[in-house]
């Protein structure tokens, strides 16, 4: 059997722990299934991080791609100026700029990344396929019909109100959530433009980092209300966090093991130092509290001198700026004093610990509101994340027991899934689909791509907002399905009802496909022509006779884009003219 040779390179913000140690899980599970007759080669790109020893131990080569950057965390690197994710259109430039530039050296099958923009922006504009890795479906979809459980906590005014009314208020709004500011980012959009991406303007947040496979690494227990609302390219494949063999301290083992309830505190790598340092002044308030708590004070969060300042050598506490095995470290701790990252509310969820934790963002609150659903924990939102308000939901999950009881059964739920053998599952289904063996014929439905029905496109009150985003999914689908392939999309007009939505879909992508220069038709289906008007049946006849010849005398044609219901005339030519035999009519 002779070996087929795939190439991946993995570009992610490495300077993030927990991107770093979801990619190089799921590298190694990719790594470990590959199949005997094909040759992997597994490439990380980075532009710098503290956490590169991981890389490197797991037995992955490091490309060094520009520009280059201390990698001390995200926020320093790219200027985070919120709502903007760069701090200017100069350096979001040069991120895109430096991955086009290694992508073009490397020359790879598939490029793997995270909620890494400038690496996705920069495969899909030079026609390479992506896979992408995600906290939570990132998808209007998701956004619009559940995903935010409570209002954001950037709004102050309105989260005064009790949970129950802002939960509903967040249900009711979540169409309108996602015209919020950080939703489109102007400066990525004006860099993306000016390196080639085909859509000018502002880049939405969905757009930015959509690829042809989505993983989102959460259960699907937490996603349950819109799954079916979401596209069939974004799958969930179960937790995902840091896991390691190695010893913890001995020093942290026994300053845990003291009597007393024992807590760990940690913002991860992408918190900031007010929020630990409120949390510390918590653990140090009341000389009656009995806890002894370990302190994570991460170098891009805070310098650990600071952080023992603000403890002023209180007994109680321990802190420390040693990478610690965290699972080890949470499965000893009766709480977690944590931040809303996934990776850090994963591994305090899967060890069976309750957490108290602060939402630096949406996604984050969204982590934190799915377990304090669950019973397991509290959210503190972040204009009450003082001292006072810490330290009184610490005792409330410490002194009553049933947040202990529910963290332990939210727990076996959460294990019963290993999410980086599932997601390697799927990668390898997707890369071997069109790696191994001949190129085939593609025929896709306009749905296949996304979902505009389910997403309420039209004939919804919320419509309008999910149509906006849709639209701008549309354009980027497009452009990153399409691009380099020759293409033909029969559309349809003149048809109400259920498939309105659909079908302008469909004759949206056959716009962007003309202007672009690829081959595109739109046609009216059979059905919809009133029989008794001559002009509409010549009309039909002359638009399936162009795609028929079109199909003929197309020999390297990649792609067929059709929508339901289609043009029954055209499909049947198209299977004459290919000789291809089908199932059945879409």
């Amino acid at each position: 059997m002779s070996l087929s040779n795939i190439h991946i390179v993995v570009s992610v913000a490495f300077q993030d722990a927990g991107d770093t140690t979801r990619a190089i899980a799921m590298a190694v599970a990719l790594r470990d299934q590959c199949p005997p007759n094909i040759n992997l080669k597994i490439d990380f790109l980075s532009c710098g991080s503290r956490f590169e020893y991981q890389i490197t131990n797991a037995g992955f080569p490091i490309v060094p791609a520009r520009p280059r950057v201390k990698g001390i965390s995200v926020a320093h690197d790219l200027g985070w100026d919120f709502p903007e994710f760069f701090g200017s259109e100069e350096i979001a430039k040069s991120f895109i700029e430096g991955q086009l530039a290694a992508l073009r050296e490397l020359k790879p099958d598939v490029v793997f990344h995270g909620m890494w923009a400038p690496a996705s922006l920069a495969a899909r504009i030079l026609g390479i396929r992506t896979i992408n890795f995600l906290p939570v479906p990132l998808h209007p979809g998701a956004f619009s019909h559940g995903l935010i459980r409570d209002l954001p906590d950037m709004m102050p005014l309105f989260t005064r109100l009790p949970r129950p009314i802002r939960q509903r208020l967040a249900w009711f709004a979540s169409g309108a959530m996602i015209r919020a500011p950080i939703f489109r980012q102007h400066r990525l959009g004006a860099a993306a433009a000016a390196c080639g991406w085909p859509i000018k303007g502002p880049i939405s947040l969905f757009d930015m980092n959509m690829a042809d496979l989505n993983i989102v690494n959460d259960h699907p227990v937490f996603h349950a209300d819109y799954l079916d609302r979401i596209p069939k390219n974004i799958v969930l494949t179960g937790p995902l966090y840091a896991t390691s063999d190695a010893k913890l301290d001995p020093e942290i083992v026994a300053h845990m093991e003291r009597p007393g309830p024992s807590i760990l505190v940690t913002m991860g790598s992408s918190g900031t130092q007010d929020f630990l340092f409120e949390a510390i002044k918590a653990l140090i308030s009341s000389p009656s509290d009995d806890w002894n708590a370990v302190v994570l004070a991460s170098p891009s969060v805070c310098a650990i001198e600071d952080a023992r300042r603000v403890a002023n050598n209180d007994p109680r506490l321990l802190v420390t700026d040693k990478f610690i095995p965290a699972l080890q470290a949470t499965q000893l701790a009766d709480a977690a004093l944590i931040h809303g990252g996934q990776g850090t509310v994963q591994t305090a969820v899967a060890a069976g610990t309750p957490v108290v934790g602060v939402a630096l963002q949406i996604e984050q609150q969204t982590n934190l509101d799915n377990v304090m659903n669950a019973g397991a924990g509290i959210r503190v939102q972040r204009q009450h994340w003082n001292a006072e308000s810490i330290r009184q939901a610490l005792r409330t999950v410490l002194d009553d027991g049933r947040y202990a009881e529910r963290a332990k059964g939210l727990a076996d739920t959460l294990n019963d899934m290993d999410g980086a053998k599932v997601s390697a599952e799927h990668m390898w289904r997707f890369i071997l689909n069109e790696e191994c063996g001949e190129k085939k014929l593609q025929i896709v439905r306009a749905t296949s791509i996304a979902n505009p029905v389910n997403c309420c496109c039209s004939g919804c009150w919320r419509g309008r907002q999910e149509a906006e985003g849709c639209q701008r999914l549309v354009e980027v689908d497009a452009h990153r399905f399409f691009t380099g392939k020759r293409t033909i999309a029969v559309g349809s007009e003149n048809v109400t009802g259920a498939f309105r939505a659909t079908l302008d879909y469909a004759l949206l992508c056959v716009y962007i496909l003309q202007m672009r220069g690829v081959w595109a038709v739109a046609g009216w289906p059979d059905d919809s022509i009133e029989r008794e008007n001559k002009r509409d049946v010549e009309v039909l006849c002359a638009v399936n006779w162009v795609a028929y010849q079109l199909l003929v005398q197309t020999s390297s044609l990649d792609v067929v884009l059709l929508c339901a219901p289609l043009a029954v005339r055209s499909y049947d030519n198209l299977a004459k003219a290919r000789g291809n035999s089908f199932a059945g009519r879409p």
